[in-house]
């Protein structure tokens, strides 16, 4: 008989404290998107945010050229088609007003296209809006730092 040295696998009940992290991290998000959606009244935006995607950053900087580095902790959002992309970027002040009334540690909205090609930043303190294309999978998917 083979003796199994792993403590998890002796006890499954015993959790590694990562996985609890990560676990409780995940389901604060999901609370979180959860009231955001449901701050909005019943309406084509409410349906809109119950369909889009949703993500958070912590504290990085992003450099889209030479003169413009953004950071902090970022909420962004994507949709799956550009129709609803659209209406967010109508939208992109709504939604940074309501962002930073209910989460002030926020620093950063970004809407981000459906193609992963083009972010609208907004920096919540200013409500500053910029744009930037190129806005690359593998920078939004690995966090590529140039």
């Amino acid at each position: 008989m083979k003796q199994v040295k792993s403590p998890y696998l002796l006890n499954p009940k015993t959790t590694n404290s990562d996985v609890t992290s990560a676990q409780a991290e995940m389901e604060n998000l999901e609370a979180w998107i959860r009231n955001f959606v449901y701050s909005f009244s019943q309406g084509r935006l409410q349906n809109l945010l119950s369909k889009a995607k949703f993500l958070r950053r912590h504290d990085e900087a992003w450099r889209f050229n030479p003169f413009q580095v953004v950071s902090g902790l970022a909420i962004l959002i994507t949709c799956d088609s550009w129709q609803d992309y659209r209406q967010l970027v109508a939208k992109h002040k709504q939604l940074a007003y309501r962002i930073r009334k209910l989460d002030p540690q926020i620093d950063l909205l970004m809407l981000i296209s459906p193609d992963l090609t083009i972010a609208e930043i907004t920096i919540l303190a200013t409500v500053e809006k910029f744009i930037a294309k190129d806005f690359e999978r593998e920078f939004l998917l690995y966090g590529r730092k140039d």
